[in-house]
């Protein structure tokens, strides 16, 4: 979101804006990934977390299921997520806080879509077709918001679209 809200304010400065699996407002399909919902979630959120400083176990459980669903092949995800829960685990202070405020940004961005709509660079929005919570209906009302943008949707790929699918991914984010 952050990268989105960057190149409107500094559109002059962007040769191509490349959007993975992403979104910048609160839109029709949108789903919260449910570990999202839960720490995002102010009336549960706060429980969320005391459990999960109190239970170890269960943090990474729950990272592993929740990451885990993200990534398509299986020897990638056994062999991936706990070299990201590893990395997530310092991060997860700064976690909790985007995620705070996530609903009231997400409704609160609606405010910027004029300036989407005026957005003249091009734009490539790269989304898995087998993404569950950031899915083709959000991908292609994403897309549709950017007057020159270019929709992705890559086959076998779900929410990290760059690990299913790296070099796809790769050969559309050099292209010219």
């Amino acid at each position: 979101m952050w990268c989105a809200r960057l190149a409107l304010d500094n559109p002059d400065r962007i040769a191509t804006l490349v959007l993975l699996n992403s979104y910048y407002h609160w839109t029709a399909g949108l789903r919260r990934p449910r570990a999202i919902a839960l720490y995002s979630t102010p009336t549960v959120r706060t429980a969320a977390r005391a459990i999960v400083r109190r239970r170890p176990g269960l943090d990474r459980r729950l990272y592993t299921w929740q990451v885990g669903t993200f990534i398509a092949d299986p020897a990638v995800r056994e062999r991936l997520v706990p070299q990201l829960y590893g990395q997530f685990l310092p991060a997860r202070p700064a976690f909790w806080r985007l995620n705070d405020g996530l609903l009231g940004t997400a409704f609160n961005r609606r405010r910027r879509i004029g300036d989407i709509r005026r957005f003249a660079p091009p734009v490539r929005v790269i989304f898995g077709a087998r993404d569950r919570t950031l899915n083709p209906r959000v991908a292609r009302n994403f897309a549709a918001l950017f007057p020159n943008s270019e929709l992705h949707l890559l086959d076998g790929a779900g929410h990290y679209v760059q690990v299913d699918q790296p070099q796809q991914v790769a050969d559309l984010i050099a292209r010219e």
